[in-house]
């Protein structure tokens, strides 16, 4: 005791020194940390929440990268779909569910035979539906909460975050069927077409509407647009617009977003529409929205000797708030809460709701697809043979 004072004692006027040394080191790190927030924050116009802008400024001072944590091996017989489900992953194919955690263990299995299974998932919610034996399930976790047998060839299935299921599928008498089914399986509309032809649905977070994408081609030009239902009355509205094609389908809050070729559009309830960007028609490559806030788009652009992207991110009122130049071409994008991932192949780029480059993941071959988890802290990366699941950050 007394030799570790003395040398305390001894050592004192040093220490001191190294005491305000470390203070100085400290904040002039936090100086440069200030200055490089402020900094982020005007260039990104202010919309940077302060995780995404903390991360960025790691990043730019300590050069960090995503990094691998696990991988998944992917089954090489029949077809399968990998989807973030929970805090792990679901794998649905011929045989069955399997559910892996972020460490790669297969956590449970469900063993059923789905001969071509569909498959959408939310953070809650896992819905399984197949075409050929005609059957869709509903999933929380592992527990099956109802199953239904349906009356023809499944198109298409959707869930929301709170269980509200729908399916289009192809009727007998009728060219396609629209169902929807609450929490508990009770069938609370149904919708039937005999022209148009219904390829897409998604059910409003409050569970009070059903949108539908619809396809018109009975006249001299196809039309796209979406019918609009009050979930259990027979109302109907709708929006058409000729000469365009259908492309993406999405409620980002109480907002329908409607995305054609050429436009995007907010759709009121009534089928009343406001124009919130106007698109380079055959230039729009991909779209998504993000965190129930944005539009995620990917216009091609033209740079000499070479392909590239540009990625923008506009808010429900059609004013950009974000973008990101991508060298080469945008393989495919995803969105979660405030984080944009995007895959060009040959790198994984991952971006703040302003277009602010968080980190960035290397991979040693060519990526197939990009997914992001439910936590928003990892992201699925997949190539030919296996997933790695990364750390976002």
């Amino acid at each position: 005791m007394s030799s570790d004072k003395d040398f305390k004692l001894k050592d004192s006027d040093s220490e001191k020194r190294g005491k305000s040394r470390g203070m100085l080191e400290f904040a002039s790190l936090l100086i440069v940390f200030v200055i490089c927030g402020a900094l982020l924050i005007y260039l990104n116009g202010g919309n940077s929440d302060w995780r995404s802008i903390f991360n960025s400024i790691k990043k730019k001072l300590m050069n960090t990268n995503s990094t691998s944590i696990s991988s998944i091996q992917i089954e090489p017989s029949g077809k399968a779909v990998y989807l973030p489900y929970k805090s792990g992953m679901v794998c649905v194919n011929a045989n069955g569910i399997k559910y892996y955690s972020l460490q790669g263990k297969e956590e449970w299995r469900d063993e059923r035979s789905l001969g071509n299974p569909l498959v959408r998932t939310t953070d809650k919610y896992l819905i399984v539906g197949d075409s050929i034996s005609k059957v869709i399930y509903l999933f929380n976790g592992k527990n099956l909460l109802w199953e239904k047998n349906i009356d023809g060839e499944i198109v298409s299935i959707s869930v929301n975050e709170k269980g509200f299921s729908g399916v289009i599928y192809k009727g007998s008498n009728t060219k396609l069927v629209v169902e929807v089914f609450d929490v508990r399986g009770a069938k609370r509309m149904s919708r039937y077409y005999s022209s148009n032809y219904a390829v897409d649905l998604q059910i409003s977070p409050d569970n009070k509407y059903v949108a539908i994408g619809e396809m018109d081609v009975n006249g001299l030009k196809v039309s796209a647009g979406v019918g609009i239902i009050p979930i259990g009355t027979e109302q109907y509205s709708s929006f058409f617009e000729e000469g365009s094609v259908f492309a993406n389908l999405n409620y980002i809050g109480k907002n329908l977003i409607l995305v054609l070729d050429d436009k995007v559009l907010n759709v009121k309830s009534d089928g009343s529409k406001i124009l919130i960007k106007e698109l380079p028609k055959g230039q729009v490559t991909s779209v998504d929205t993000g965190s129930g806030k944005y539009v995620i788009l990917i216009e091609k652009t033209n740079k000499f000797l070479s392909a590239a992207n540009s990625l923008k991110i506009l808010n429900t009122s059609g004013k950009q708030i974000g973008s990101y130049e991508i060298s080469g071409m945008a393989v495919n994008i995803d969105s979660y809460r405030d984080i944009v991932v995007v895959n060009s192949g040959d790198k994984v780029i991952f971006l703040n709701s302003s277009g602010g480059e968080i980190s960035r993941f290397n991979p040693k071959k060519e990526v197939r697809e990009v997914e992001l988890f439910y936590d928003g802290n990892h992201a699925a990366v997949m190539y030919s043979d296996r997933i790695d699941i990364i750390n976002v950050y």
